[in-house]
């Protein structure tokens, strides 16, 4: 199998197998792609998806090959994070909420990267606490299992800098790829049709999640109605958060800062 013979596959408007999909991220594992073929792959499957809708099964496939021998015995683990893209450019809410959540007896194993379109990610967030946010796997992996809370940055998986600066699967895929099979996901949209793609893929790959959308922050906010999805137990529910509703007061995101 070559990077010839998936591009063209995926240019003719295949959907990648399970093999294909195994291929592909071993080579963006073991750095077997060069940036201009990675970037040339996610804009072919960014315009594939554009014109025939997206594939929930190949979707899956890349989560599931994201997820390493070296974290099963680790279970019940919570990640949050979100999609980016947002126009308010805030601070990584998402990492200082796993902190407060671990500190709660909730074992976090939260992945992320630097900040691509907002103010700051989670990288440079943990940098400004004084926290190495590049650690090797066995390392994140420990400190989950001594201190209840890890993470791990996916640029040690995928090259950030290789980014077409333009949406492609990349922006919900790779918030869902922890290298850990998880049993909670909290993620965050901004971008209304990413919250229907995210959810189907969730349902085949993590047993209980929360999906959160409103088109200011990837986030759920104070300012503005927030749409949210549930699925806990098995049980499924939609619906609205609004500060107004719940005798919360409401603020302007002009006023945060």
């Amino acid at each position: 199998m070559e990077y010839q013979s998936i591009m063209k596959s995926v240019m003719e408007g295949y959907f990648l197998s399970v093999k294909e999909v195994n291929f592909v991220v071993d080579c963006i594992k073991n750095k077997k792609f060069s940036d201009s073929e990675f970037v040339s792959l996610l804009v072919a499957l960014q315009t594939r998806n554009n014109v025939k809708g997206m594939s929930i099964d190949e979707s899956s496939y890349f989560i599931n090959a994201f997820n390493d021998e070296k974290a099963k015995d680790l279970e019940n683990l919570f990640c949050n994070s979100g999609t980016g893209g947002d126009k308010i450019k805030t601070i990584n809410i998402s990492t200082i909420a796993s902190i407060i959540i671990a500190s709660l007896g909730v074992k976090v194993f939260k992945n992320g990267s630097m900040g691509t379109t907002g103010g700051i990610g989670a990288k440079g967030a943990l940098e400004c606490i004084g926290i190495n946010p590049l650690k090797e796997l066995d390392e994140a992996l420990e400190e989950v299992r001594k201190g209840g809370i890890g993470y791990y940055d996916f640029s040690k998986i995928v090259p950030i800098k290789a980014r077409p600066g333009t949406p492609t699967p990349l922006n919900y895929l790779g918030p869902l790829c922890n290298p850990a099979k998880l049993r909670y996901k909290l993620m965050g949209c901004v971008n209304e049709k990413f919250i229907r793609i995210v959810e189907p893929i969730l349902e085949k790959t993590c047993e209980n999640y929360m999906i959160t959308y409103n088109p200011s922050i990837d986030e759920i906010s104070l300012s503005e109605p927030t749409l949210i999805i549930e699925k806990r137990n098995g049980i499924r529910k939609e619906y609205f958060f609004d500060p107004k509703n719940e005798g919360i007061p409401t603020i302007r995101y002009e006023e945060i800062g």
